[in-house]
This record gives C-alpha cells, structure tokens and sequence, in this order.
C-alpha cells in the first residue's frame, strides 16, 4: 500500500511540473505536444496501478475466495402406509418397511466444492456426503447397514476448448433421468418408478462439452453400472460407456421455445459382486425426458421414459412418467405426476405390471425452508404380497442451506 501511495504523489508531482510548464509562456503547439506526452505517461502508470492493486486485493483475499462454497440440506418426514408389503414398499427409494409408519430422519447432505472461475484454465473439486439411514440407499460400499456415504467426489477441470471443455475424474452422479437421488431437486419426497431402475453414481471420467449455445454433449467411462465406489464389473476389462445430450429449444421455435430435453445412455456390465463363475450380464439403460413449459406462465409439463434391457439374463423394465407442476402463488407448488411400468428384474423379482399416481403440495415456510405433503397409490396388474394396491401419505421438510 506505501508503494501506491508513492506511485500516486509522483503523479501529482508530474502533473503539478506541467503546470508550471505552461505558466512560462509555451507556445500553443509545445503545450498541445507536451500534454499528449503526459497523458500517454499517465495511461502507462494507471495500468500499472490498477495491475498492482489486483493482485493486491487478490493476495488479501487468499483463503476467502468466493469460489469455495459449502451447502446443503437435511430432510425429515413422516410415512404413513395402511397397506404393506406391496407396491412402492418394494424399491429401494421407498424407504421400505423400515420407514412405514413413523417420523424418519431421511439424510443430512453436505457439498463441499471449489472452482477457480478467473482463470482459463481451471481447476476444482466436488465432495458430497450422505449421513443418515438414506445413505444406505446409494449402495456405494460393501456395507448393508451404511449411515455415511460418499455421494460425489470428484476432481473438476476445465480446458479453453471452444466454448470450454469440462472434465470430470472419480465419483459423480449419472447424467440421465428426470428426477435427482437428491429429494430436495424433486417435486415429490418419494422417488418415482424410473429412477428406481436407473444408474445413480459412477466411478471414472466424464467429459461435457457445449457445441453449441442450445446443445450440450456428455461422454465418459466408467468401471460398472453399479454405484460402489472403484467397484469392477464381471468382466474387468469391459467398461461403462456413457453418453448423453442436452439441448434447449430456441425462444423462437413455436410451441416448445424454451423447452429442454435429455437424451442419454449407459451401457456395461454391474459389479460383479465376487460371482466370477456366473455368466456375465450387460446392462443397457436408455433415457429420454425433458420439461416443456406450457401457454400458461406458472405450469409445467414434464416427461420421462426409462428403459433398461439385460442382455444375459432377466427382462427388460420400462417405466413411462408424466409431470404437472404449477406454481399457484409465490410460496404454494402443486404437483401430479403419473407412471406406467412394466417390471423385469428392476423393479423387483415378485413385482407385477402396473401404474402409479402421485400428487402433492409444496410449501415454502422459509426462504430456506419447505414442506411437503404428498398423496400416493400404486396399483399392479397382479396381487403382489397379497395386494393389488398400495396407499402412501407422506410428510416431508427439508431445509437447505
């Protein structure tokens, strides 16, 4: 900072000399040539100043910076099932019978990440945890009780490629479906039937790339379909391909400007679970969906289609969504979405055909507050457990920070 004092009188200094310059009768031509001198001078030294001064603040800054964030959100509810043993008791984003019928702590999640914004060439990181019983769901580990999980962690990096080339190195989130593992991204607490059967983490790469200002392209590898960390598939030296698209319709396209829509894959083999001696299985995941906003300003239209084959052995599942959403006021969110699915070994090896319908409310009490009140009921074309049809009355509040 003395040293920018310093820079500051020497210019003062300067331009008090040119003054006395012009006091001892210079011809008009001199003081136009010396004045065009001295600006050119004083442009040299503001730069400098304003160069020092940045990497000043920078300097002082250190350890603060506004590129290092940590969020988060924790969730409770409250479950109540009249039926049992049938329908969305049996997938694993249900909750299951371990969560029927009382108050639940589902998750605390934390995010912890960096990224250096300023630079072309960047570098960061993402590290998400789950601590809770809901960890247990992401099935990252050997572990059958998990009450802390690594959802996410993974080195970020960007190239000055173009409009910029992203990289992604570890544990991260798959790129297909509708809805998030994450419940505070979604409309409903209870997770639909097609994201019961669709890929939640991989561990490997994943580049993303913008081609264009409307379409954005994903590819990557990964060890397995499955979720467990570093786990390999049946075939070790036969990786997880992944591809995907996004793409937003232009303003100008009639009837669908503004829409976004996700195309995408994941093709490979699960982990192989130490059964070296079984046959092995590829599983192939296919996913279109996407949200389209509608003639009226607060309702939204969603869909989703979910296909997953196994070649090897199984059947095929596939689950067909629809979404309704409409944001009555500025607090208030009403919510309907609606299934039909056809079940393989995905969705349960007991489970039957059927369709599903989901509605509900979101309230925002706090800025950083909600809750949320849903009715469900799952209906299968043949009794399962004993039952065709499953009732659900969920309560859930999240708050985000």
């Amino acid at each position: 900072m003395f040293f920018l004092m310093k820079r500051l009188a020497s210019c003062c200094v300067g331009f008090s000399f040119l003054v006395v310059q012009f006091s001892l009768g210079q011809t008009v031509e001199e003081k136009l040539e010396a004045l065009e001198l001295q600006l050119r001078e004083s442009r040299v030294i503001t730069s400098r100043l304003s160069e020092q001064l940045d990497a000043l603040k920078a300097q002082t800054g250190k350890g603060l910076s506004p590129s290092w964030s940590l969020n988060g959100y924790i969730s409770s509810s409250f479950r109540y099932t009249p039926t049992s043993s049938v329908g969305n008791d049996l997938y694993k984003f249900s909750g299951g019978s371990d969560r029927r019928d009382r108050f639940a702590l589902d998750v605390v999640a934390l995010n912890w990440l960096h990224q250096n914004n300023n630079a072309p060439w960047k570098a960061g990181f993402n590290f998400q945890t789950w601590i809770g019983p809901d960890a247990d769901l992401l099935k990252t580990s050997d572990s059958t009780d998990t009450e802390i999980a690594i959802k996410q962690a993974y080195i970020n990096l960007h190239f000055p490629v173009g409009d910029g080339l992203g990289f992604k190195a570890g544990v991260f989130d798959t790129v297909i479906g509708y809805e998030s593992t994450d419940r505070n991204n979604n409309p409903f607490h209870s997770h639909s039937w097609g994201k019961s059967i669709e890929p939640t983490q991989h561990t490997g790469f994943l580049f993303d790339y913008k081609l264009t200002e409307n379409l954005k392209l994903y590819a990557g590898v990964a060890n397995s379909t499955s979720p467990k960390i570093n786990g390999l598939s049946d075939n070790d030296n036969r990786f997880t391909l992944i591809g995907a698209a996004d793409y937003m319709v232009p303003e100008e396209f009639w009837g669908l400007g503004g829409s976004t829509f996700t195309l995408g894959t994941v093709n490979g083999r699960p982990w192989d679970q130490g059964n070296n001696n079984l046959d092995p299985i590829r599983e192939e995941y296919y996913y279109f969906g996407g949200r389209i906003p509608t003639p009226w300003e607060d309702l939204t239209l969603g869909v989703a289609w979910d296909l997953k084959r196994t070649e090897g052995g199984g059947n095929d599942d596939q689950v067909l969504g629809g979404y309704l959403s409409y944001r009555a006021t500025d607090i208030l969110e009403l919510n309907l979405r609606g299934e039909k699915f056809e079940a393989g070994n995905g969705l349960g090896s007991s489970m039957s055909d059927g369709w599903g319908v989901t509605s509900g409310f979101t309230y925002q009490l706090w800025n950083n507050t909600k809750a949320r009140f849903e009715y469900r009921y799952d209906r299968t074309d043949f009794p399962v457990g004993g039952k065709n049809g499953n009732n659900t009355l969920i309560w859930n509040l999240i708050y985000s920070f």
